[in-house]
Protein backbone atom coordinates (compact mmCIF):
# COMPACT_ATOMS: atom_id res chain seq x y z
CA UNK A 1 0.00 0.00 0.00
CA UNK A 2 2.83 2.35 0.92
CA UNK A 3 4.61 1.57 -2.36
CA UNK A 4 1.40 2.26 -4.25
CA UNK A 5 0.96 5.63 -2.55
CA UNK A 6 4.56 6.57 -3.24
CA UNK A 7 4.18 5.56 -6.87
CA UNK A 8 0.96 7.56 -7.13
CA UNK A 9 2.67 10.64 -5.67
CA UNK A 10 5.52 10.32 -8.17
CA UNK A 11 3.07 9.93 -11.04
CA UNK A 12 1.13 13.02 -9.97
CA UNK A 13 4.35 15.03 -9.70
CA UNK A 14 5.44 13.95 -13.19
CA UNK A 15 2.06 14.81 -14.68
CA UNK A 16 2.09 18.21 -12.94
CA UNK A 17 5.57 18.83 -14.31
CA UNK A 18 4.49 18.06 -17.86
CA UNK A 19 1.43 20.30 -17.42
CA UNK A 20 3.64 23.14 -16.19
CA UNK A 21 6.02 22.75 -19.15
CA UNK A 22 3.12 22.65 -21.60
CA UNK A 23 1.60 25.75 -20.06
CA UNK A 24 4.89 27.67 -20.27
CA UNK A 25 5.50 26.50 -23.84
CA UNK A 26 2.17 27.85 -25.00
CA UNK A 27 2.53 31.17 -23.19
CA UNK A 28 3.06 34.35 -25.20
CA UNK A 29 6.05 36.41 -24.12
CA UNK A 30 5.48 39.89 -22.71
CA UNK A 31 7.47 43.04 -22.05
CA UNK A 32 9.90 42.74 -19.10
CA UNK A 33 10.13 38.93 -19.35
CA UNK A 34 13.69 37.67 -18.86
CA UNK A 35 14.83 35.05 -21.39
CA UNK A 36 17.77 32.65 -21.46
CA UNK A 37 18.88 31.80 -25.01
CA UNK A 38 21.31 28.95 -25.69
CA UNK A 39 22.79 27.70 -28.93
CA UNK A 40 24.00 24.12 -28.49
CA UNK A 41 27.80 23.82 -28.94
CA UNK A 42 28.01 27.53 -29.79
CA UNK A 43 28.42 29.27 -26.39
CA UNK A 44 29.43 32.58 -27.97
CA UNK A 45 25.78 33.06 -28.95
CA UNK A 46 24.39 32.27 -25.49
CA UNK A 47 22.77 35.22 -23.73
CA UNK A 48 20.25 36.43 -21.20
CA UNK A 49 17.99 39.23 -22.32
CA UNK A 50 14.99 41.16 -21.08
CA UNK A 51 12.09 41.92 -23.39
CA UNK A 52 12.05 45.70 -23.88
CA UNK A 53 8.91 47.81 -23.44
CA UNK A 54 8.55 47.91 -27.24
CA UNK A 55 8.46 44.09 -27.29
CA UNK A 56 11.90 43.49 -28.80
CA UNK A 57 15.10 41.79 -27.61
CA UNK A 58 18.72 42.45 -28.57
CA UNK A 59 20.65 39.34 -29.64
CA UNK A 60 24.40 38.95 -30.29
CA UNK A 61 25.47 39.21 -33.95
CA UNK A 62 21.82 39.58 -35.01
CA UNK A 63 20.55 42.77 -33.44
CA UNK A 64 16.98 43.55 -32.38
CA UNK A 65 14.21 41.07 -32.94
CA UNK A 66 10.52 40.90 -32.02
CA UNK A 67 9.69 38.72 -28.99
CA UNK A 68 6.50 39.99 -27.31
CA UNK A 69 3.46 38.10 -28.50
CA UNK A 70 5.54 35.11 -29.60
CA UNK A 71 6.17 31.80 -27.87
CA UNK A 72 9.60 30.57 -26.76
CA UNK A 73 9.67 28.21 -29.76
CA UNK A 74 8.83 31.09 -32.12
CA UNK A 75 11.76 33.15 -30.82
CA UNK A 76 14.08 30.14 -31.10
CA UNK A 77 13.05 29.59 -34.73
CA UNK A 78 13.55 33.26 -35.62
CA UNK A 79 17.01 33.35 -34.02
CA UNK A 80 17.97 30.10 -35.79
CA UNK A 81 16.87 31.53 -39.15
CA UNK A 82 18.75 34.78 -38.52
CA UNK A 83 21.97 32.91 -37.71
CA UNK A 84 21.65 30.86 -40.88
CA UNK A 85 20.82 33.83 -43.11
CA UNK A 86 23.98 35.59 -41.87
CA UNK A 87 26.08 32.45 -42.47
CA UNK A 88 26.97 32.36 -38.78
CA UNK A 89 25.64 28.93 -37.81
CA UNK A 90 23.93 26.41 -40.06
CA UNK A 91 21.04 24.43 -38.58
CA UNK A 92 21.64 25.85 -35.11
CA UNK A 93 19.92 24.15 -32.19
CA UNK A 94 18.44 27.07 -30.25
CA UNK A 95 16.75 26.72 -26.88
CA UNK A 96 14.78 29.62 -25.39
CA UNK A 97 13.48 29.50 -21.82
CA UNK A 98 11.84 32.10 -19.62
CA UNK A 99 13.76 32.84 -16.42
CA UNK A 100 11.44 35.52 -15.08
CA UNK A 101 8.06 36.94 -15.88
CA UNK A 102 7.73 40.70 -16.03
CA UNK A 103 3.96 40.94 -15.99
CA UNK A 104 2.19 42.80 -13.18
CA UNK A 105 -1.48 43.21 -12.39
CA UNK A 106 -3.33 45.24 -9.78
CA UNK A 107 -6.18 43.76 -7.75
CA UNK A 108 -8.39 46.22 -5.85
CA UNK A 109 -11.83 46.39 -4.30
CA UNK A 110 -13.41 43.77 -2.08
CA UNK A 111 -10.35 41.58 -1.53
CA UNK A 112 -8.44 41.00 1.70
CA UNK A 113 -5.01 42.22 0.52
CA UNK A 114 -5.45 44.66 -2.38
CA UNK A 115 -2.48 45.91 -4.34
CA UNK A 116 -0.06 45.12 -7.16
CA UNK A 117 1.28 41.62 -7.73
CA UNK A 118 3.98 40.26 -10.03
CA UNK A 119 2.74 37.55 -12.39
CA UNK A 120 5.65 35.11 -12.60
CA UNK A 121 3.76 32.39 -14.49
CA UNK A 122 0.58 32.01 -16.55
CA UNK A 123 -2.17 33.11 -14.17
CA UNK A 124 -5.95 33.06 -14.36
CA UNK A 125 -8.31 35.70 -13.03
CA UNK A 126 -9.36 33.46 -10.13
CA UNK A 127 -5.71 32.86 -9.20
CA UNK A 128 -4.97 36.61 -9.18
CA UNK A 129 -7.91 37.20 -6.83
CA UNK A 130 -6.76 34.30 -4.63
CA UNK A 131 -3.28 35.84 -4.37
CA UNK A 132 -4.98 39.01 -3.12
CA UNK A 133 -6.42 37.03 -0.21
CA UNK A 134 -9.67 36.18 -1.95
CA UNK A 135 -12.89 38.10 -2.24
CA UNK A 136 -14.45 39.36 0.99
CA UNK A 137 -17.94 38.54 -0.28
CA UNK A 138 -19.19 35.33 -1.89
CA UNK A 139 -20.66 37.10 -4.90
CA UNK A 140 -20.29 40.29 -6.89
CA UNK A 141 -18.93 41.63 -10.16
CA UNK A 142 -15.30 41.57 -11.30
CA UNK A 143 -14.21 44.37 -13.62
CA UNK A 144 -11.03 43.96 -15.68
CA UNK A 145 -9.56 47.04 -17.37
CA UNK A 146 -6.98 46.22 -20.05
CA UNK A 147 -5.04 48.59 -22.29
CA UNK A 148 -5.05 47.34 -25.89
CA UNK A 149 -3.88 48.75 -29.21
CA UNK A 150 -7.46 49.96 -29.74
CA UNK A 151 -7.72 51.68 -26.37
CA UNK A 152 -8.97 50.71 -22.92
CA UNK A 153 -11.01 47.51 -22.88
CA UNK A 154 -13.36 47.02 -19.91
CA UNK A 155 -14.83 43.56 -19.28
CA UNK A 156 -17.23 42.55 -16.51
CA UNK A 157 -17.37 39.03 -15.08
CA UNK A 158 -19.73 37.35 -12.66
CA UNK A 159 -17.61 36.48 -9.63
CA UNK A 160 -19.45 33.23 -8.94
CA UNK A 161 -18.80 32.09 -12.54
CA UNK A 162 -15.11 32.95 -12.36
CA UNK A 163 -14.48 31.24 -9.02
CA UNK A 164 -16.38 28.08 -9.91
CA UNK A 165 -14.91 27.88 -13.40
CA UNK A 166 -18.27 27.25 -15.04
CA UNK A 167 -19.40 28.97 -18.22
CA UNK A 168 -17.87 29.93 -21.59
CA UNK A 169 -16.16 33.04 -20.18
CA UNK A 170 -15.14 31.50 -16.88
CA UNK A 171 -11.73 32.23 -15.39
CA UNK A 172 -9.81 33.86 -18.28
CA UNK A 173 -6.03 34.45 -18.12
CA UNK A 174 -4.80 37.83 -16.93
CA UNK A 175 -2.35 39.96 -18.91
CA UNK A 176 0.41 42.40 -18.02
CA UNK A 177 -0.99 45.71 -16.79
CA UNK A 178 -4.49 44.42 -16.06
CA UNK A 179 -6.42 46.41 -13.46
CA UNK A 180 -8.79 44.07 -11.64
CA UNK A 181 -11.54 45.47 -9.44
CA UNK A 182 -13.75 43.21 -7.34
CA UNK A 183 -17.04 44.97 -6.68
CA UNK A 184 -19.14 44.30 -3.64
CA UNK A 185 -22.44 42.65 -4.38
CA UNK A 186 -25.43 44.92 -3.73
CA UNK A 187 -27.37 43.94 -0.63
CA UNK A 188 -30.91 43.95 0.69
CA UNK A 189 -32.22 43.67 4.23
CA UNK A 190 -34.82 41.43 5.83
CA UNK A 191 -36.52 42.49 9.06
CA UNK A 192 -39.61 41.66 11.03
CA UNK A 193 -41.20 38.24 11.18
CA UNK A 194 -38.66 36.21 9.19
CA UNK A 195 -36.60 33.30 10.43
CA UNK A 196 -33.18 34.86 9.73
CA UNK A 197 -33.33 38.65 9.61
CA UNK A 198 -30.27 40.53 8.39
CA UNK A 199 -28.39 41.67 5.28
CA UNK A 200 -28.13 39.47 2.18
CA UNK A 201 -26.24 39.85 -1.14
CA UNK A 202 -28.38 40.57 -4.17
CA UNK A 203 -26.43 38.40 -6.60
CA UNK A 204 -29.19 38.04 -9.19
CA UNK A 205 -32.65 39.48 -9.85
CA UNK A 206 -34.98 38.41 -7.02
CA UNK A 207 -38.62 38.76 -6.16
CA UNK A 208 -39.79 39.36 -2.60
CA UNK A 209 -40.70 35.70 -2.32
CA UNK A 210 -37.20 34.61 -3.36
CA UNK A 211 -35.62 37.17 -1.04
CA UNK A 212 -37.65 35.82 1.87
CA UNK A 213 -36.42 32.32 1.06
CA UNK A 214 -32.84 33.61 1.48
CA UNK A 215 -33.75 34.46 5.06
CA UNK A 216 -35.31 31.10 5.80
CA UNK A 217 -38.84 32.17 4.94
CA UNK A 218 -41.53 33.67 7.14
CA UNK A 219 -41.57 32.94 10.84
CA UNK A 220 -44.63 31.38 12.43
CA UNK A 221 -46.19 34.80 12.99
CA UNK A 222 -45.18 36.38 9.66
CA UNK A 223 -47.78 37.36 7.09
CA UNK A 224 -47.17 37.15 3.35
CA UNK A 225 -49.97 39.71 2.91
CA UNK A 226 -48.41 42.37 5.13
CA UNK A 227 -45.00 43.11 3.63
CA UNK A 228 -43.51 46.58 3.22
CA UNK A 229 -40.42 47.62 1.29
CA UNK A 230 -38.51 50.70 2.37
CA UNK A 231 -36.74 52.04 -0.72
CA UNK A 232 -34.63 55.17 -1.18
CA UNK A 233 -35.32 57.31 -4.25
CA UNK A 234 -33.83 60.69 -4.96
CA UNK A 235 -32.73 61.08 -1.35
CA UNK A 236 -36.13 60.17 0.08
CA UNK A 237 -37.36 56.92 1.63
CA UNK A 238 -40.56 55.48 0.22
CA UNK A 239 -42.61 52.74 1.86
CA UNK A 240 -44.17 50.34 -0.64
CA UNK A 241 -46.79 47.75 0.17
CA UNK A 242 -45.31 44.77 -1.66
CA UNK A 243 -46.61 41.50 -3.00
CA UNK A 244 -44.55 38.35 -3.27
CA UNK A 245 -43.83 39.04 -6.98
CA UNK A 246 -42.41 42.53 -6.35
CA UNK A 247 -38.81 42.83 -7.69
CA UNK A 248 -36.18 43.55 -5.07
CA UNK A 249 -33.82 46.47 -5.67
CA UNK A 250 -30.35 47.08 -4.18
CA UNK A 251 -30.51 48.43 -0.61
CA UNK A 252 -34.20 47.58 -0.21
CA UNK A 253 -35.35 46.90 3.34
CA UNK A 254 -38.08 44.27 3.39
CA UNK A 255 -40.21 44.34 6.54
CA UNK A 256 -42.59 41.46 7.25
CA UNK A 257 -45.38 42.31 9.67
CA UNK A 258 -47.26 40.08 12.04
CA UNK A 259 -50.22 38.24 10.59
CA UNK A 260 -53.73 38.56 11.93
CA UNK A 261 -55.32 35.48 13.42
Amino acid sequence: MTRFLRGLAVAIAVIAGFASVASAAGRRLQASDTLQIRVINQPEFDTQVRVAPDGTISLPYVGRMRAAGLSEDDVAARFRNALQQRDLVKDAQVIVSTLGYGAQVTVLGSVRTPGAQVIDRPTTLAEAISRAGGATQPAGTIIVRRQTSKGMQVTRYDQSVVLTGRGPRANPPVANGDQIYVEEAPIFYLYGYVNRPGAYPLVRPLTVQQALASGGGLSELGSEWRIDIKRSRHGRTEVISAGLDEPVMPNDTIVVKERFF
